[in-house]
């Protein structure tokens, strides 16, 4: 985001809710038309929230004019959108492009289309509220007018979804984990209320530790088919660890009585029920060989062998 082509400096940032932030910029000296605007005239309230359930950001910027006196100027917002494979980062599977077809702009809606060689058709549409007053590329550009003490509100819509391309060449498409025909359990959202054991204290940094840590551990819930567990490998890649994901289902039990994520794939297909301490295979050893055993059905390819622990370890 740019006003009059100058980048606007942040003045503080929260994400306390997981699922929302919100930021807080302001202006720097910046010439519009013929007139100089100081900085610290103009703040922009940005507000981001996710909404997994519809696989949508929503992004509500405020534009307020600080000053007495009226000003106008341009903002203009670039976009750019990334279909790449997220585990390509591990090498597992053969490396297939896809088509990325040429972006459109629908009067004040810009689509991204992928066509991947999974046969499936990745789109991210990005709907604004107002139309811009100018497109260029995946630039929109809005001409502001604010009065003295006056604001303006300009709201974005990211939306992503995906369909089977119709006679698309390719692998049969895998089972997915975005939106299904039918809600099951797994997939309503959880009730934090319910799940998490309440934790409260005199303390209210204390209160808010236990919260955040409750609302972070929901966010890295992931599933595989039927079986959920909690993702490891952030901030690169999400993705299913064995050790990493046991040992926080172990951790979480006091907290998490009824928690899904324990019911790991590995554990109820039997493979680490048997352990013992000073056994042969451990179980992350066994999640990580359940998960190997998954996608090497699902890709029905040659897949090079993986050696070494899931993360590299550190000493101090």
């Amino acid at each position: 985001m740019r006003l009059a082509n100058t980048d606007p400096t942040a003045l503080a940032a929260n994400a306390g809710g997981g699922d929302r932030a919100l930021l807080e910029l302001t202006n720097v000296d910046l010439l519009a038309g013929h007139r100089m605007i100081p900085k610290e005239t103009i703040a922009v309230t940005w507000e981001r929230v996710l909404d997994g359930e519809r696989l949508r950001l929503s992004d509500q910027l405020t534009i307020i004019n600080l000053g007495l006196d009226p000003v106008a100027f341009p903002i203009t917002i670039a976009f750019d959108a990334g279909f790449e494979d997220v585990f390509t980062v591990r090498a597992l599977l053969d490396e297939q492009s896809g088509r990325l077809s040429p972006l459109e702009w629908h009067g004040g809606t810009l689509v991204f289309r992928y066509a991947g060689a999974d046969r499936l058709e990745r789109t991210l549409r990005i709907e604004c509220s107002s139309q811009p007053a100018r497109q260029t590329g995946t630039a929109a550009r809005w001409n502001m007018q604010l009065e003295g003490r006056a604001s303006q509100d300009l709201r974005l819509e990211l939306t992503v979804s995906e369909a089977v391309v119709a006679g698309g060449a390719g692998p049969a498409p895998q089972q997915h984990s975005l939106p299904v025909a039918q809600e099951t359990e797994l997939d309503k959202p959880p009730d934090r209320g319910r799940q998490w054991t309440r934790v409260t204290s005199d303390s209210l940094l204390l209160n808010r530790l236990f919260e955040r840590s409750a609302n972070d551990l929901e966010m890295l819930r992931s599933s595989i088919g039927h079986e959920t567990f909690f993702a490891a490998g952030l901030p690169w890649f999400g993705t299913l660890f064995g050790r990493d994901s046991l040992i926080t289902a172990l951790e979480t039990l006091a907290y998490d009585p009824a928690s899904r994520s324990r019911r790991c794939a590995c554990w109820r297909g039997g493979k680490a029920r048997g352990w013992t301490p000073g056994a042969t295979s451990s179980p992350a050893k066994s999640c990580k060989s359940c998960a190997w055993a998954r996608w090497r059905t699902r890709a029905k390819s040659r897949i090079r062998p993986i050696t070494g622990p899931s993360t590299p370890r550190r000493s101090s």
